[in-house]
């Protein structure tokens, strides 16, 4: 009989137990958040908007080229030659798909660079989670976006934010 309660305390004890030796210490970041509201978030930011919009009009204003001379083939048609018609029509074709090349391989570049950019402004990030996760006995780091739902105290976006600030205030691209 005795024998009962020594194994029902010995069971008590091995689980709570367990159940503390196994409580970490999570947090999560919005790494979205910090990518746009950050000083080199928004210095990345700007300088791809900027590069896109400067590149975006020169493509613009070639298909705007190409559509006014496809209307003025369009209105020779009658007037001019079938075979110079085709020839025309022949270089137009090919200048449409120079264009077309020419954006792919832009949109491409950009969403290139756009990465590359992502890349190093999470670079110069991790060491400053790594720094503060070992200050604050923080054992895992969650992405928000993994997170259904957590407690408001356990995001550290904000403070990564500031610290990422006063380190880095600006990235350079290409």
């Amino acid at each position: 009989m005795k024998l009962k309660p020594l194994i029902f305390t010995a069971l008590l004890i091995f689980l709570l137990s367990t159940k503390f030796s196994y409580s970490e210490n999570v947090a999560y970041i919005d790494i979205d958040f910090i990518m746009n509201n950050s000083l080199a978030g928004k210095s990345i930011t700007d300088k791809l908007e900027k590069n896109f919009k400067v590149k975006n009009e020169k493509l613009k204003k070639i298909e705007e080229e190409l559509k006014s001379k496809e209307k003025k083939l369009v209105s020779q048609k009658n007037i001019i030659i079938e075979n110079e018609y085709k020839i025309k029509a022949e270089s137009l074709m090919k200048e449409i798909k120079d264009y077309k090349e020419s954006r792919k391989k832009f949109l491409n570049d950009f969403n290139s660079q756009k990465i590359e950019s992502t890349k190093l402004l999470l670079s110069k990030i991790n060491p400053i989670l790594a720094d503060y996760s070992k200050d604050n006995s923080i054992d895992i780091i969650f992405q928000k976006k993994n997170i259904v739902i957590g407690k408001k105290s356990l995001d550290i976006t904000e403070d990564i934010i500031n610290i990422l600030n006063t380190k880095v205030k600006k990235i350079e691209i290409n």
